[in-house]
């Protein structure tokens, strides 16, 4: 599989699927080094195949499937068996063949955690920053009706209406020229299949803003580092970034910022965070710290 962590997740969370093993190409070009990780750029070089994205983003619920479509779909994974073969290669050549199945089985037990919760504040998309309350609230009803839309057609929220879209709708509702904005849009989104988007920004003009959700910023929150746990992060960083750059890999791969971060107050407990790997190539400067 190619960047399995959606398909993993998806598998465990409609069948309770969990695979016995994975090779995830994308994770084994990311261990060998490359900029390029994406399969169509994969493809290219170590087999010179273009395979083109314009069917990405394609409506992909549509019945038959056209020739170009289904031609897309089977190049996804046609030549996965053959990168399989020259990335497993590189990998025993670089000595990095057992990180990668770390790596791969920590997918594996990441999908079993399932999706996260749903988020009561997701309907906060970028352009929402600098929104007036007004406008706020015409976007929680706007993205709402979105999402319940998208259930109802089977179809994922950006094939109903684009954030861009949204944030516009809501704005002229904070302006009062929503229904000349309305008239405006293209007929696929006034006469199209969705329906209720001028009764929804109504009640965008009618909701009070005070009724939102609001973020909870009280809530728990961990102690600042003291001095000694800011040293060892600098170092421990320092360490990292030292031998991502000799094994020519992105640095968060061997540790993230918020491992780092726990690392720092507990080194003794470096794998509860890492894995063995990640933990073979930070113990000289752990290690000085459990010394200490």
């Amino acid at each position: 599989m190619h960047g399995s962590d959606y398909d993993l997740r998806l598998l465990w969370d409609l069948t309770k699927f969990r695979p016995a093993e994975v090779f995830d190409t994308m994770l084994a070009a990311q261990l060998i080094g490359r900029e390029r990780i994406g399969l169509a750029s994969l493809l290219e070089e170590y087999l010179g195949i273009h395979h083109p994205k314009d069917s990405q983003k394609a409506d992909w619920s549509r019945r038959p499937l056209p020739p170009k479509m289904l031609n897309y779909a089977a190049g996804d994974v046609a030549h996965l068996f053959e990168i399989h073969r020259i990335l497993t290669d590189e990998l025993t050549r670089l000595g990095r063949l057992d990180w990668h199945r770390q790596k791969c089985r920590w997918q594996i037990d990441v999908a079993t955690v399932g999706f996260p919760e749903e988020n009561v504040h997701a309907w906060r998309i970028g352009p929402s920053r600098g929104m007036s309350p007004r406008a706020l609230a015409a976007l929680y009803e706007l993205w709402h009706w979105r999402e319940a839309e998208a259930k109802r057609l089977d179809r994922p929220p950006f094939k109903v209406m684009s954030n861009d879209y949204l944030a516009k709708l809501a704005l002229a509702v904070a302006d009062g020229s929503h229904r000349e904005v309305y008239e405006r849009l293209p007929n696929g989104l006034r006469r199209g299949p969705s329906r209720g988007l001028l009764e929804t920004l109504e009640r965008g003009l009618e909701r009070d803003p005070k009724s939102l959700p609001r973020r909870d910023t009280r809530g728990p929150r961990p102690d600042p580092l003291d001095a000694e746990e800011l040293a060892r992060q600098d170092r421990i960083k320092s360490h990292r970034d030292k031998v991502a750059h000799e094994l020519q890999i992105d640095a968060t791969l061997i540790a993230s910022r918020s491992q780092i971060a726990q690392l720092c107050r507990a080194p003794a407990e470096a794998d509860k965070v890492l894995q063995p790997w990640q933990v073979d190539l930070l113990r000289p400067v752990l290690e000085s710290f459990v010394a200490q």
